[in-house]
């Protein structure tokens, strides 16, 4: 890890600090020492330990992915994720494996938002894609509105709308097109 800061001063040690970190591998203890610029005062921390574990959380990312993948592609329950996840010697609370899911789906959106531009590079040397549209509600329920890529079926957009009305469906049209361009065909039920 560095020993000098970006301003070009050597790092002092500021402090270690143990942290409890579950990962599917096993439980580990990782000790970590924070370093300090004695010239501008930045703190460094471990970039080797944030690779596995979010800075403030004891579940590794490992942990995180294994609890969003089994809600949202196994469609496990909370208690069916935390008795997968205590079968493979990792004990956490059902708050927890809630917060992990949600804090998988942000991380997932933010990734995806990431991979736009080479997703519309990939498209366009396809030869362009064509857009699928399918929302679902059940009775005065929020809308959720689905664009998809009907070539590679990839999902390119989810997004929550008050209705169907075309007053709600056309800023997300909009957005579609600034991300990835005008589609070269589109299929939907409406």
């Amino acid at each position: 890890e560095s020993q000098t800061c970006g301003c070009g001063a050597p790092l002092k040690a500021q402090k270690t600090r143990k942290k409890l970190v579950l990962s599917l591998l096993g439980p580990f203890v990782a000790h970590e020492t924070l370093c300090e610029c004695p010239a501008c005062g930045c703190i460094f921390a471990s970039e080797a330990l944030t690779r596995l574990v979010a800075s403030g959380s004891r579940a590794a990312y490992d942990v995180l992915v294994f609890v969003g993948r089994a809600l949202f592609q196994r469609h496990r329950s909370a208690v069916e994720v935390l008795l997968e996840l205590d079968a493979r010697g990792v004990g956490i609370s059902p708050s927890e494996v809630a917060y992990l899911g949600r804090k998988f789906i942000m991380l997932l959106s933010f990734a995806h938002r990431q991979a736009r531009p080479r997703l519309r590079r990939e498209m366009r040397n396809n030869g362009g894609y064509i857009l699928h549209l399918d929302a679902m509600h059940e009775g005065d329920a929020p809308v959720l509105m689905t664009g998809m890529d009907g070539l590679s079926e990839i999902v390119l957009a989810n997004v929550k709308l008050a209705s169907e009305h075309a007053d709600h469906i056309e800023p997300f049209l909009r957005q579609q097109r600034r991300d990835y361009g005008i589609p070269a065909g589109c299929v939907h039920d409406m």
